[in-house]
């Protein structure tokens, strides 16, 4: 993986809270945390989308997803967090084909 790779680490470190944390070679560049208990899949695609906007995140860079403390393999967050990780390849790869 590049270092000037985008890393999303999804957690819940705590039980109470998911994390995203995003660093780029190293760097700590930005955190969120968002309540359990609701639609979590679309809390964290909110989240995401935000972090774009806010321009933490640049599409055209790679950016990897990956599952951080807490999260159990095999558990629906687990396969969101890969979902989203394989979901973020296939728009960027459409964006190098434009």
């Amino acid at each position: 993986m590049p270092d000037d790779a985008y890393i999303l680490t999804i957690g819940v470190p705590d039980g109470k809270t998911v994390s995203i944390e995003v660093s780029r070679g190293g760097e700590r560049l930005a955190e969120r945390h968002i309540p359990r208990g609701g639609a979590v899949d679309n809390e964290l695609l909110t989240a995401v989308d935000n972090l774009f906007r806010e321009r933490i995140l640049d599409k055209f860079a790679q950016i990897r997803v990956m599952a951080g403390p807490g999260v159990d393999n095999n558990s629906i967050l687990d396969k969101i967090i890969l979902t989203l990780d394989e979901s973020l390849k296939r728009a960027r790869g459409k964006e190098e084909k434009s």
